[in-house]
């Protein structure tokens, strides 16, 4: 059954609540015990947790709510779009650089991004425009 276009749906700008949910396929665990094999997927709760506030702390999004169930995951999320307009230019660009860091499976904790690079990215309005809308939303 087809969906409808998420842009069609979520307006840029607006402070917006969401429910979000993936699930896992081809009797795929996601946490919990997996009784066809035996293996214990619990740990994973822990780590999802522990990704979701890592990313709450660097988009401008909300978790209001989250479920981990055996095979799918539940998010109720609030866009802040009004808050991410408030952040300073040097914010915006480095929290994008961290995501992108995090993208690629490395670890943030203590990471900064390099000041070169943030002076470049900064540099450019319309670069940091297009940060700013896409740190506050939800695709």
């Amino acid at each position: 059954m087809p969906g409808c276009a998420r842009k069609k749906l979520l307006f840029r700008g607006r402070v917006q609540v969401v429910h979000c949910y993936t699930r896992c396929v081809r009797r795929a665990f996601l946490a919990g015990a997996d009784p066809l094999t035996g293996k214990d997927f619990s740990y994973r709760r822990d780590w999802i947790r522990g990704l979701l506030e890592q990313q709450a702390a660097l988009f401008g999004i909300e978790t209001g709510f989250h479920v981990q169930m055996s095979n799918h995951l539940h998010l109720v999320l609030r866009t802040r779009p009004d808050v991410v307009k408030r952040w300073s230019k040097e914010k915006v660009v480095r929290n994008w650089l961290k995501i992108a860091k995090l993208k690629r499976g490395s670890e943030i904790t203590d990471w900064e991004p390099n000041e070169q690079r943030v002076r470049m990215e900064m540099s450019d309005p319309k670069r940091v425009k297009r940060l700013r809308r896409r740190l506050s939303n939800v695709s």
